[in-house]
């Protein structure tokens, strides 16, 4: 690494793994009391501080079918906390690495299996978010957009039907 490495969201489970993995680099594990993603000043002041050259932003609200009865919640998180970390990133010259989902991205209706290019169609909310912060994190050059489908790592070390 050229410089110091920030990840977000350094409590749970994806960030957890991130910290433990970078443990004894330059590394700034912060959790939401460090480091709330989703107040612009609080992600200005942070990299103002850390001046991070790499982003890991593990932060987000995963909760799918909370998503709904949570709209405003899940997008200030999902989304508009990767807009903060794009606007500041691109202030600091900080690579970005967001991961974002294929859960209900598309609606279901190829035949065939989906590749990175075919046209989202997102089903429900929580996709709607996900997608959004795949479009502000698409505006920084040098990012990184990583869907995955699922999480495992110690805390949670198998696949289980929450």
């Amino acid at each position: 690494m050229n410089g110091p490495c920030l990840i977000t969201g350094a409590t749970g489970l994806l960030g957890s793994e991130f910290a433990s993995v970078l443990r004894g680099h330059d590394t700034h594990a912060l959790a939401k009391a460090e480091l709330d993603v989703t107040s612009q000043d609080s992600v200005q002041k942070t990299f103002k501080t850390v001046r991070p050259k790499l982003v890991i932003h593990t932060a987000a609200y995963t909760q799918v079918d909370g998503a709904e009865e949570n709209r405003e919640h899940a997008r200030r998180l999902n989304a508009e906390s990767v807009k903060y970390l794009v606007e500041a990133s691109r202030e600091y010259s900080a690579k970005l690495v967001h991961f974002s989902t294929d859960q209900a991205l598309f609606d279901g209706n190829k035949k065939g299996p989906y590749v990175e290019t075919d046209m989202p169609n997102p089903s429900n909310y929580y996709a709607e978010t996900k997608l959004e912060s795949e479009s502000y994190a698409e505006e920084l050059d040098d990012s990184l957009i990583l869907r995955v489908q699922w999480l495992y790592g110690s805390a949670r070390p198998r696949f289980t039907h929450l």
